[in-house]
């Protein structure tokens, strides 16, 4: 008798456990819809779309080579609705914009030039390799397949439609070396090493706002190109002294952010040129005797 009533608690215990689990995962799942996504326009505003609604658009699977930090290749297979569908019924076209904007929870922002709009799929993904994403990945995470893995941000939440604007000619170009002398320093501690910075709130305080143009491009010697909202720069530093310079970091952004040996940035129509950088990054050119 004691043998069946053991039994019987077993199997009791077994259901009780499977039920909780289900119940989990049915609250996870349910969580897990209940999340929005924003897509953020100039015309519309925001447009808020739950989950289940991005995986009602079309599905598309890819398989994709991602590389880590070490430069290890990895192979997997996401699954996700393409971003220009989503556009699309918006009144949108991926091809004519001038850039997106991928903002992920944990404030990582990143913008995605037209230049790549124009040829790439930018995959909004909610599996990989058959599974869901895990937790600290949820709810979407972007892919642009043959792209610096920079782009592929993680914890998708808001996505900024940024429209095709003017393009701006620089009428003012100066050399960084030389005008950090007009700039107060400051320490900063980088890693392990204590160097010396200035406040990029500074920088471009004698160029007239422009509310269009809101970025400030920055390009580095190793070919990354990079519009940073102004607001975002504004809160950084530009690191002068020690490994990588110059850099902009800033305490508060994620380190994926940061960008590291720069050899110009620019703000609407003035530009600060690294020399230091420029004769290491151009090739060096003759003419007579004259080398430079």
């Amino acid at each position: 008798m004691k043998r069946v009533l053991i039994v019987i608690t077993l199997i009791s215990f077994v259901i009780f456990c499977t039920a909780c689990g289900n119940e989990q995962n049915s609250n996870d799942q349910s969580s897990q819809d209940e999340v929005s996504i924003g897509f953020v326009t100039s015309d519309t505003g925001e447009i808020s779309l739950s989950m289940s609604q991005i995986m009602d658009f079309p599905v598309v699977e890819k398989e994709i080579v991602t590389i880590d930090d070490d430069g290890n290749e990895n192979i997997c297979n996401i699954k996700g609705a393409l971003l220009a569908d989503i556009l699309e019924s918006m009144g949108k076209n991926q091809h004519n914009l001038s850039g997106i904007r991928l903002v992920a929870g944990d404030g990582y922002m990143m913008e995605v030039p037209a230049e790549i709009l124009e040829i790439r799929d930018v995959i909004l993904a909610y599996e990989i390799d058959g599974e869901p994403l895990e937790e600290k990945t949820q709810p979407l995470r972007a892919f642009i397949p043959e792209e610096r893995s920079m782009f592929w941000v993680r914890n998708l939440l808001r996505v900024e439609i940024l429209e095709l604007k003017e393009e701006l000619v620089l009428t003012k170009l100066l050399i960084l070396e030389t005008a950090l002398h007009n700039f107060e320093k400051q320490d900063y501690t980088y890693y392990e090493s204590l160097d010396q910075a200035i406040s990029c709130d500074n920088l471009f305080e004698a160029v007239a706002e422009d509310s269009i143009n809101d970025t400030v491009f920055i390009k580095a010697t190793d070919g990354l190109e990079k519009n940073e909202r102004t607001d975002v720069f504004r809160s950084g530093y530009l690191k002068v002294t020690g490994a990588e310079t110059p850099a902009f970091v800033a305490p508060d952004l994620p380190k994926g952010m940061h960008v590291k040996e720069i050899l110009w940035l620019s703000r609407v129509n003035t530009g600060f040129l690294s020399v230091t950088k420029g004769l290491e990054y151009f090739p060096m050119m003759q003419n007579e005797e004259h080398e430079g």
